[in-house]
C-alpha cells in the first residue's frame, strides 16, 4: 500500500509542502516527506548493522515530521527489508486480534530485543555500569 502511495505521489507535482500544516492529512504527502528525509534501511542480515543507531535515526526523522506513535510504526516498517521485514510481519501477526494499533515504543522495544545480539546488550550494560561508577 505504501508503495502505491509513493508511486502516485511521484506522478504528482514536484513541489513538496514544507510544514505538516501545509501537508494536511494526506497520507501520500506524509510518506513523500518521510522518504525525502532519507531515513535508514534495516535488513537484519548482518551483525554489523547497528540496531540502536537505526532506532535513533528513525526517531530523529519522526521528530522532524511531528508524527504520532502509530504513524511511526507504519513508516518504520517501510524501511525494514529482507529478514527485518519478515520479522515485522510475524511480530504484527503475533499481536492479539482486536488490540489497538501498535505504538512506536512497543515496536522499538520488540525490535531491539530481537535484533540486538545478547553479547552486545551485555557489553553495553557493562559499559554503562562502568560509567555510572566513575
Amino acid at each position: 500500500m505504501l508503495a502505491q502511495i509513493v508511486a502516485s505521489q511521484a506522478h504528482r507535482s514536484n513541489v513538496t509542502p514544507t510544514s505538516s500544516s501545509e501537508q494536511g492529512d494526506s497520507g501520500s504527502s506524509r510518506v513523500n516527506r518521510f522518504l525525502q528525509l532519507d531515513p535508514p534501511v534495516f535488513m537484519g542480515t548482518t551483525p554489523e548493522e547497528d540496531t540502536r543507531d537505526f532506532i535513533d535515526e528513525m526517531q530523529k526523522t519522526f521528530r522532524v515530521m511531528c508524527t504520532t506513535e502509530m504513524e511511526e510504526v507504519k513508516l518504520d516498517s517501510y524501511r525494514l527489508k529482507e529478514v527485518a521485514n519478515s520479522w515485522f510481519e510475524m511480530w504484527e501477526e503475533s499481536r492479539e486480534e482486536g488490540s489497538p494499533p501498535a505504538r512506536w515504543s512497543e515496536f522499538a522495544d520488540s525490535f531491539i530485543d530481537h535484533f540486538l545480539p545478547t553479547d552486545t546488550k551485555a557489553a553495553r550494560a557493562a559499559e554503562f555500569d562502568s560509567l555510572c561508577t566513575i
